[in-house]
Order: structure tokens, then C-alpha cells, then sequence
């Protein structure tokens, strides 16, 4: 793939079933963007290499996709928090047979943050639904392709790149909401 000039390859989980611990992703100097649902598969897909996260879930019909999104996030965030505090006997038992190191997941309690990027993707088409997900720790989005079915595609991205920068302030913010 390197001879190709591939950019980066997204490890979908038809990509994880071809082994079975995912791709080992050291070997190569493609960036690899893992999809994960919690803290423990972050921490997996950090020590097997991965050079960005996303969120990742399996498509319900019944749901908009954004609210799988959050939901992600949220378990994330909650799985972290929830180690708050904890002994280091707790979080060596929480790792169990993660080998990941004990001083980096303090670290990642401590600043609510991965050592690599973590990317909300599903469902992300409004301002808004961008300035949630960067509320809820996501380091940046990934757009959905129906962007560009709205009526203005350049305003509504423009909208969108805005509340990354303005969705911690939201006397800036307003300004860029009235399309969503």
C-alpha cells in the first residue's frame, strides 16, 4: 500500500476479523485510524499502533446516527471517569491483560485525553451536532457525506469548521448556528 502513496487505512472491523488482534500496525508507516467503542478497545488499538481513533458502532435503523456517536463519546468518557480515583492495584486489575502501561492510562485520567487523536464520525451534518461531540472530548469530526446535499455545502462547512474552533465559546458559536 506504501507504493500506492496511500494516505491512511481506516481498520474496519471486516479488516479486525482477518486476525485476531487487529492489524499490527507498527509495521508499516501508513497511518492506521482504529474504530473503538470504549476505553478498552482505545487502549488496544493505541498499543497494537494506531495513529488516530474514531468512533465506531454497529448501524441501528432505528437511530440517528449522530446519537450512536455521542453514545460512544459518552462511554468513553464515563469509562475514564469512572477510573478516577481508583489504586493502582484497581487500574492494573481494569487493564487485566492489556498490556498498556499503567503510567500512560493515569495520564489519560488525569488530562480526559489519548495520547493520539480521537475523532467523532456518524452522523455529524449541523454546527451543532460538531460543537457537541468537541464538548464531549472529541479532538476533532468527521463530516458526513450529506454535507454536500445541503443547499450550501461551502456555508455549511464553513459553519462546521467554525464550531471546532467556537464550541467552548458560545457567544462566538451563535454566529455560525443559524444554519443548523
Amino acid at each position: 500500500m506504501e507504493a500506492c502513496h496511500v494516505d491512511a487505512i481506516d481498520e474496519h472491523e471486516g479488516l479486525t476479523q482477518a486476525a485476531d488482534e487487529g492489524i499490527e500496525k507498527f509495521s508499516s508507516n501508513i497511518p492506521i485510524i482504529a474504530g473503538v467503542q470504549n476505553l478498552k478497545e482505545s487502549l488496544k488499538a493505541i498499543l497494537q499502533g494506531a495513529s488516530m481513533l474514531r468512533t465506531h458502532f454497529k448501524l441501528k435503523e432505528d437511530r440517528p446516527l449522530i446519537g450512536e456517536t455521542v453514545k460512544v463519546l459518552t462511554k468513553i468518557a464515563d469509562d475514564i471517569e469512572g477510573l478516577n480515583g481508583k489504586t493502582d492495584a484497581e487500574l492494573t486489575t481494569y487493564l487485566g491483560s492489556i498490556k498498556y502501561p499503567l503510567a500512560g492510562l493515569k495520564n489519560i485520567i488525569k488530562t480526559k485525553k489519548f495520547p493520539v487523536p480521537l475523532f467523532a464520525e456518524g452522523g455529524i451534518i449541523l454546527p451543532t451536532d460538531v460543537a457537541m461531540v468537541m464538548g464531549l472530548n472529541a479532538d476533532g469530526c468527521i463530516a458526513s457525506s450529506l454535507v454536500f446535499k445541503v443547499p450550501d455545502p461551502k456555508r455549511r462547512i464553513h459553519s462546521m469548521i467554525k464550531a471546532v474552533q467556537y464550541y467552548n465559546n458560545p457567544a462566538k458559536l451563535i454566529n455560525y448556528l443559524e444554519d443548523s
